[in-house]
């Protein structure tokens, strides 16, 4: 199955197509707020690298969150313009999950970490297998801390660097920390994890998806 994957939860969006399990190509650009504007033409670019067209696809599966509020409403409203006119099947992916999947096997629990507004940070724990232990979540880096219990964990993720120099003083157990370039939500993992969303009938209609936002408004 060909498939498109769009990633625009942070300040980066990422566009991807795969093959069955196969990448193809894979976009990924620093927008900051700029989605809008720039997010189909750089579908675009990338599919004509990819030598394939929208009416090649079988299916489009997009990042939904938690994440940046503007980002995320753009970047679903692109994969359901696109969705509808082409009749092409639109999975939801939780981007925390994505964000956990190139981490899978890491031997390790995994915490992802995206910026929230007023201080706080989403998050979610994954286990070195990549199952979920705990719920996407809203709080303070500290309410974080306190509740992950395991011995050693690799924190990941924009919300993790920002805030890294606490991790290590705070967290109780070891931290570890990956390079700065796997930071960012991948539309790869968001293109993998709707195959398997997809083969497993998964997918949903279009104008049923939604963006997951987590409420901000106390992040204790």
């Amino acid at each position: 199955m060909k498939i498109l994957g769009i990633e625009t939860a942070t300040r980066f969006a990422s566009v991807a197509f795969i093959d069955e399990t196969r990448l193809v190509a894979e976009y990924r650009i620093a927008l900051g707020m700029r989605h809008a504007e720039r997010l189909l033409p750089l579908i675009d670019s990338m599919l004509r690298e990819a030598h394939v067209s929208l009416s090649d696809l079988h299916a489009i599966a997009v990042s939904i969150g938690p994440g940046s509020f503007t980002g995320l409403r753009v970047g679903l409203a692109t994969a359901k313009g696109l969705a509808i006119g082409c009749g092409l099947p639109l999975v939801p992916v939780p981007t925390l999950e994505a964000m956990a999947l190139p981490f899978c096997h890491s031997k390790t629990v995994i915490v992802p970490v995206i910026t929230a507004r007023k201080d706080a940070v989403y998050w979610a724990i994954f286990s070195p297998e990549g199952v979920r232990l705990h719920p996407d979540s809203v709080s303070s880096v500290e309410k974080m801390l306190e509740i992950i219990n395991q011995e050693s964990v690799l924190f990941f993720g924009e919300g993790a660097l920002l805030y890294q120099d606490k991790i290590v003083k705070d967290f109780t157990g070891i931290s570890c920390f990956p390079p700065i370039g796997l930071q960012s939500p991948l539309a790869s993992s968001v293109a993998q994890l709707g195959l398997t969303r997809l083969i497993n009938k998964d997918a949903a209609s279009a104008e049923d998806i939604v963006p997951v936002y987590l409420h901000t408004l106390s992040p204790k």
